[in-house]
């Protein structure tokens, strides 16, 4: 990440099209400025940025108006905000504003409209958000709350009384939790204190935001800074109901090195530091059982998707059963494979591993590596793995006169013929698994 220097700051390039809506908005008499997020990433000098807001002391009607052969949307005109689209470029112009109480937890009761920037600057959340920008007047950077000293010093810090602006809103306090994850900056302390002092309130916000910010986190370049302050703070506890445990602190760096191409693979690998000890038992234990129903109510009650579940499941199962296994062997590591899925079990094993390197654990070190070995081998050579790579179906089985009676008995011949090849991968020819099968199940033959 590049920094710039304060005395660049008055220079920033912005896109033609952000500059084009500053200027026709100067052009009919108001007042506008570039705020919020896309300024900040300005100042950090980050390529990537899609949103831009602005700022005007315009009414929303006169935005329409002025903007009336663009493409906009009013959805949020009520708090004075329209959206339009130039360029391709997604902006939106909001009015300057100042705001009453906020009795849900997310918006204001109510908000009125002003004049001046200083007012609407003073709202916000934190200093580095509390910016504007104008390349087209005398003072370019209004910055009441030093945001660019933050910015040099990397700081995350509440605007004005930290209290007051996590009663606000309190999600506010995961979004600064997560700006310092992105950005790898720190926590001011007396923002933190506030945090501590008000987390509770975030029993107040939707599960639906509560996830997104949580993803937001954990996909984020530092994740593990962000979730030891989530846990420090009393966030984590409350997100996932579970008592504090100082001790996964250390653990947390294991995440970052988890690719965050995949929000699942790095939610379940939080849920494994998280539920270690509740999970570590053999796999098939009831109390595991119940365990892993207990995170799935936990995922369902913050809204992921069944998708993400199932498959965040799925690794947690991989995972400890894989930790569980006492000999690693082609048979166990197949049938384990087939069971997850072979990418699922390469990223069990990377983060497996990582996890041995980080606790200097060789035995784990050295089980992931014979496992790896196995999996090469066994993917080189081609050998079946998986259900449905037997050479014989149910209808098979059927027409050999097995199961007539009882169709329970197929279901149980399909599992002893994929054990089979499991064992001996040569043995996946139809006519010798029939053979094998009549054998096994001669009693259940329909003469």
């Amino acid at each position: 990440m590049i920094y710039l220097n304060v005395s660049e700051i008055n220079g920033l390039h912005l896109p033609e099209a952000v500059e084009y809506v500053i200027k026709k908005i100067m052009k009919n008499g108001g007042q506008a400025y570039l705020v919020g997020g896309a300024l900040r990433d300005h100042i950090l000098g980050i390529k990537d940025i899609f949103d831009y807001d602005i700022a005007t002391s315009l009414a929303p009607e006169r935005i329409e108006i002025i903007f009336s052969n663009h493409s906009i949307w009013t959805a949020g005109k009520r708090f004075g905000t329209i959206s339009l689209k130039v360029d391709d470029m997604s902006i939106e112009i909001t009015t300057f504003r100042k705001e009453a109480a906020y009795t849900d937890n997310r918006h204001p009761d109510s908000v009125s409209f002003v004049t001046d920037i200083h007012q609407d600057l003073s709202r916000r959340d934190f200093t580095i958000n509390a910016m504007a920008y104008n390349p087209f007047i005398t003072e370019k950077l209004i910055d009441l709350f030093n945001g660019k000293e933050d910015i040099k010093n990397r700081i995350i810090r509440a605007v004005g009384d930290p209290q007051r602006r996590f009663e606000e809103d309190p999600l506010r306090m995961m979004r600064g939790i997560r700006f310092l994850s992105q950005l790898d900056f720190k926590l001011d302390v007396k923002t933190k204190n506030a945090i501590h002092d008000c987390y509770q309130k975030l029993e107040n916000i939707s599960s639906e935001r509560l996830q997104d910010e949580l993803n937001k986190l954990i996909l984020s370049s530092h994740p593990e800074k962000g979730l030891i302050l989530l846990l420090e703070t009393g966030i984590l506890p409350l997100i996932f109901r579970f008592d504090n445990l100082e001790d996964k602190k250390a653990d947390f760096q294991l995440i970052r090195y988890i690719s965050s191409d995949n929000l699942t693979y790095r939610l379940a690998a939080l849920l494994v530091i998280l539920f270690e000890e509740e999970l570590s038992f053999t796999v098939y234990n009831y109390n595991t059982h119940i365990n892993m129903s207990i995170i799935k109510n936990r995922l369902i009650k913050l809204r992921y998707d069944k998708k993400t579940i199932d498959h965040t499941l799925n690794l947690l199962q991989g995972y400890f059963s894989f930790l569980n296994m006492k000999k690693v062997k082609p048979y166990n590591i197949k049938k384990l494979l087939g069971q997850t899925g072979e990418e699922n079990m390469l990223q069990i094993l990377r983060w497996a591993d990582k996890s041995a390197e980080l606790k200097k654990n060789k035995v784990l070190h050295d089980k992931c590596i014979n496992t790896y070995r196995i999996i090469k081998h066994v993917l080189e050579k081609g050998e079946p793995i998986y259900f449905h790579q037997l050479a014989l179906k149910g209808d098979d089985i059927l027409n050999a006169g097995i199961g007539t009676e009882n169709k329970k008995i197929i279901g149980e011949a399909l599992n002893y013929a994929y054990d089979l090849i499991l064992k001996k991968p040569g043995w996946n020819r139809k006519d010798y698994l029939i053979q094998m099968i009549k054998k096994r199940f001669s009693s259940d033959i329909d003469t």
